[in-house]
C-alpha cells in the first residue's frame, strides 16, 4: 500500500492567493502532495505532517507559519517591506515562525509581480526597470530566491516529518533566439533599401556602402542570415532553440522584413520543420490589440499551425494589459519575463509558473517562461566584454543549477554578425551552450 505523502495546510480562510502560491511551492519546486483544510479539529487531528498558516499555534508536532495581511486581501496597494537577513538569505514579511518571515506572501509578492501594479518610474520604453524592483535594490536579483526559501521549507518539514518524500529536480537548459531581422540587407523593398544607400553617401558612411552593395549584388552573404550555422551548432549538441519571429508592420522600433516577403515565410517554414516557433510580438502590439492579432495570424497562415508561443519584442511588457491580450489571443506560453538591462532573474525563480491576474484575482493558464540572460544585456547594457560577459553568464547557470532550475536564454541571430561590433561575440554563445549543456549532463 502506497503511504500517503500529503501535507496538511490549515488556514481559517482559503484565498485565491494562498491557494496560487501554496500550489506553485509545494506542487511545481518540491513536487509534493497537498491538502488545505479550514477545520480546526479535523487539522489537529490528523496524523499528516502539518503546516498551520494562522495567527495562533494549534499543536506541537505542527510548523506554525503566522500570515501577514496580503494573502487575505484583495486588491493592490504598496505594502510595508523591511528588507531582513535569516540565514544568508534575504527576506521580508516578518513574523515569528522557524523562517522568521511569511514565506507564502513573500513567494507571491515576487512571483505575481506585485510591485510591477504599483507606480514605478519607467523607462524610455515605458517599461518596468529592473532598478526599480525589490531584488536589484536589496541584491538578489542573480539568485533564484524563492527556490531558496523553498528548500528551507522543504529540509524543516523533513526534520519533523522524516516520512515525507519529495522527487528530485534536474536543472534544464534553453536557448531561444528573437528574429528582429533575418537579413541585415536583402529583402527589405526598393523604397527601404534605397533609402540606406542614400544614408550611406550622406553620412559618408562608405565602409557600410560597400558591405550593402556587395551583399546586394550577392558578391558576400548576408551578415544576419546565419541560419545554416545555427543549424550546424544545435545539431552539434544535440539541443532545439526556439525562435521567435517578428511579423509587425514597419516603424520606428519595429524594423522587421515585410511579413509577406516569400523568402522571409520559406525561411519560417524551414525553421519551423526542426525547431518551435513562436510570435515575436511588434513594439507596437502593446498598445494595439487589433495588430497583436494580426501578427498571430500572419505566423499561423505561413506554419499552418496554431501560434501558442511568444516573446514580446524589446521586452514590452505591461502588466496586466500584456499578459491578457496573449490569452485574448490563445497564447499559452510566454518567455518575455526577464529585464533588458540587467541579467538576473525577475520573478525570482528559475522555474515557469503560471500567471496570476492581480485585477483579476485568478489564476489565469498562461504559463509564463523566465530568461536569465540576454546577449544585449550583456554587450550593451552592460558593457561587458565577451569574457565578462560569459562569466557573468555562467555564474547565473550555476546559480540556476544550485537550485535545479530552468535557465533559459535569449539571443539574437544579429549577434552572430560583425556588424555593430559583434563579432567578437560570436564564440561567446556556443561556449555557453557548452557550459551548460556539461551542467545538465552531470545531472
Amino acid at each position: 500500500m502506497k503511504a500517503d505523502n500529503r501535507i496538511l495546510i490549515y488556514s481559517p480562510e482559503l484565498t485565491p492567493r494562498l491557494s496560487y502560491i501554496v500550489d506553485f511551492l509545494f506542487t511545481q519546486l518540491l513536487s509534493t502532495d497537498y491538502e488545505f483544510i479550514t477545520n480546526v479539529t479535523l487539522f489537529s487531528n490528523s496524523p499528516l505532517p502539518k503546516i498551520n498558516y494562522s495567527s495562533a499555534s494549534i499543536g506541537e508536532h505542527e510548523i506554525h507559519i503566522p500570515p501577514v495581511a496580503l494573502l487575505f486581501e484583495k486588491g493592490i496597494r504598496i505594502q510595508e517591506i523591511n528588507l531582513l537577513n535569516k540565514g544568508n538569505l534575504t527576506c521580508f514579511f516578518e513574523n515569528n515562525s522557524f523562517l522568521g518571515f511569511d514565506i507564502f506572501a513573500a513567494s507571491f509578492y515576487l512571483l505575481s509581480r506585485y510591485e510591477e501594479y504599483l507606480p514605478f518610474k519607467p523607462d524610455q520604453h515605458g517599461r518596468f526597470p529592473a532598478s526599480e524592483s525589490l531584488a536589484y535594490n536589496g541584491d538578489f536579483l542573480q539568485i533564484p530566491i524563492i527556490h531558496h526559501w523553498a528548500a528551507l521549507l522543504k529540509k524543516r518539514l523533513n526534520q519533523l516529518f522524516p516520512s515525507l518524500y519529495f522527487p528530485s529536480a534536474h536543472f534544464t537548459f534553453h536557448p531561444t533566439f528573437d528574429v528582429d531581422l533575418a537579413w541585415a540587407y536583402l529583402h527589405k523593398g526598393l523604397f527601404r533599401t534605397t533609402a540606406h544607400l542614400v544614408k550611406d553617401l550622406l553620412t559618408l558612411d562608405f565602409k557600410q556602402l560597400r558591405r550593402r552593395l556587395k551583399v546586394l549584388t550577392y558578391q558576400e552573404s548576408d551578415p544576419f542570415f546565419v541560419f545554416d550555422e545555427l543549424k550546424i551548432i544545435h545539431q552539434k549538441y544535440q539541443i532545439s532553440p526556439i525562435f521567435f519571429f517578428l511579423l509587425g508592420d514597419y516603424g520606428k522600433f519595429d524594423k522587421n522584413i515585410p511579413y509577406y516577403n516569400h523568402y522571409l515565410q520559406n525561411l519560417i517554414k524551414t525553421i519551423n520543420i526542426d525547431y518551435k516557433t513562436g510570435i515575436h510580438p511588434s513594439y507596437a502590439s502593446n498598445e494595439q490589440p487589433q495588430q497583436l492579432k494580426k501578427e498571430i495570424k500572419r505566423l499561423n497562415i505561413i506554419i499552418k499551425k496554431d501560434i501558442l508561443l511568444s516573446r514580446q519584442h524589446f521586452l514590452k511588457l505591461s502588466l496586466p494589459t500584456t499578459y491578457q491580450q496573449l490569452i485574448n489571443n490563445h497564447i499559452q506560453h510566454d518567455y518575455s519575463m526577464g529585464y533588458a538591462e540587467q541579467t538576473g532573474f525577475r520573478a525570482s525563480v528559475a522555474q515557469p509558473f503560471l500567471w496570476y491576474n492581480l485585477k483579476m484575482e485568478t489564476t489565469t493558464n498562461l504559463w509564463i517562461h523566465p530568461f536569465q540572460v540576454m546577449d544585449v544585456t550583456l554587450k550593451d547594457y552592460l558593457k561587458l566584454t565577451p569574457e565578462e560577459g560569459l562569466e557573468r553568464t555562467k555564474k547565473i547557470i550555476d546559480n540556476t543549477v544550485e537550485v535545479n532550475g530552468n535557465f533559459t536564454l535569449l539571443w539574437h541571430n544579429s549577434s552572430f554578425s560583425a556588424l555593430d561590433n559583434w563579432q567578437e561575440w560570436k564564440w561567446v554563445y556556443e561556449e555557453i551552450l557548452k557550459y551548460a549543456i556539461a551542467k545538465e549532463n552531470q545531472q
